[in-house]
């Protein structure tokens, strides 16, 4: 069986005053999808795995311009 991930962190929100905007979501996706990609982590497949950050963030193991890590 595959394992599968869908890691997803947003730090700014249009429609919310900047006293209640995050400002650790991106950072800790990014570091949450390191763990997922490893060897030693979750063993998730890049083909198996979709990243996306607001604002846009690269995933590990990608290269600027991937699908994953873009904002749309």
């Amino acid at each position: 069986m595959a394992n599968w991930a869908i890691v997803v962190g947003i730090n700014a929100y249009n429609e919310l005053p900047a006293e209640y905007q995050l400002h650790g979501a991106v950072e800790d996706a990014a570091d949450f999808a390191e763990w997922v990609l490893h060897q030693h982590g979750g063993q998730v497949s890049p083909e198996h795995f979709y990243y996306w950050t607001f604002p846009a963030k690269n995933a590990p193991n990608q290269r600027p311009g991937d699908a994953a890590g873009r904002q749309t």
